[in-house]
């Protein structure tokens, strides 16, 4: 799908699904500055971008946005500022790609999926065209807008370690569940370290394509992912000492349970010895089953003694 925001005379003019064709009409006839949105990049789309005058992009840019993966990068051309994200989806750590390619005129982004923040970001712009004054303006509204959603994921983050801390269930699957939630942690956190790595290089290094104020926003932007990475690592550690207070929990009750059987089977075990005995052997030792049964019955109480108070030492 294609979606095109034209400024003229004031005003925006949203062209939602629109054809190749009356694309290059539209924007051959117009001088407005204009945000192009492609959501599942066609061979159509990609023929369109080889033949208009004004996308004289890299073929390894076009690459780039075909391709289903690759590492998020910032590449600066004579003709534009190209840049790979990966933004998350909802509140969630799944995490989706999104291109830009940003020149003084335009911007375009191209993704695989919807994603909802784009179309709030949209709708903005309807109201107020004044949102869309230059690219760089709504380059830096789609970059708050990333940032918002991740700040949403680690909102989740938060209160699901806030939820397990509060869990009194110590067991082998809460451990597992742990470890699980610390790697997806990790996952997220690698990608806003690599996020927040970008947006320095953006608005450290001299850049044509960018205005002052464009830049101050997005220094803003990078300290509050930094932020984000630092609070991660954070939680990353509350999760460890959770589990490590688990495993140790579940340790000592195992520990319990196995002195609880050793226990039992030590107080038994003289017990069932004496009477098989005595059932093989009445007069065994010149006692009668009586006497030897009291015999085993003294025996047996010496013996839970010693170890009722050797229990007793180690605790």
């Amino acid at each position: 799908m294609r979606e095109l925001f034209l400024i003229e005379a004031n005003t925006v003019i949203r062209y939602t699904d629109i054809a190749v064709s009356q694309l290059q009409e539209t924007l051959e006839s117009s001088d407005g500055l204009f945000w192009f949105d492609i959501e599942q990049m066609t061979d159509e789309d990609v023929a369109f971008f080889g033949d208009f005058k004004e996308f004289q992009f890299h073929q390894l840019t076009i690459a780039d946005c075909r391709s289903p993966d690759g590492r998020p990068k910032i590449n600066e051309y004579p003709e534009c500022l190209f840049l790979v994200l990966y933004v998350p989806e909802g509140s969630g750590t799944d995490l989706m790609k999104l291109c830009l390619f940003l020149t003084p005129d335009f911007l375009i982004t191209v993704h695989a999926t919807p994603l909802p923040f784009l179309q709030n970001v949209k709708n903005q712009i309807e109201q107020d065209y004044l949102m869309m004054r230059s690219p760089q303006y709504c380059l830096t509204m789609l970059l708050e807008a990333v940032t918002t959603e991740f700040e949403m994921g680690m909102t989740t983050a938060v209160s699901e370690v806030t939820d397990m801390e509060q869990d009194s269930v110590f067991d082998r699957e809460t451990v597992e569940h742990i470890n699980r939630k610390r790697k997806e942690l990790s996952t997220l956190q690698r990608t806003l370290s690599i996020h927040a790595d970008m947006l320095r290089d953006i608005y450290s290094h001299p850049n044509p394509h960018l205005q002052p104020d464009t830049i101050i926003r997005i220094r803003d932007l990078y300290h509050r992912t930094a932020h984000m990475v630092d609070s991660l690592d954070a939680q990353r550690e509350r999760l460890s000492d959770f589990r490590d207070g688990a495993v140790a929990r579940m340790t000592a009750g195992l520990c319990r349970s196995t002195t609880r059987v050793t226990t039992i089977a030590t107080i038994f075990l003289p017990l069932i010895c004496v009477a098989a005995l005595l059932g093989m052997n009445s007069e065994l030792l010149g006692l009668s089953p009586p006497v030897g049964f009291a015999v085993a019955l003294t025996a047996l109480a010496v013996i839970a003694g010693i170890i009722a108070m050797a229990t007793g030492r180690e605790k």
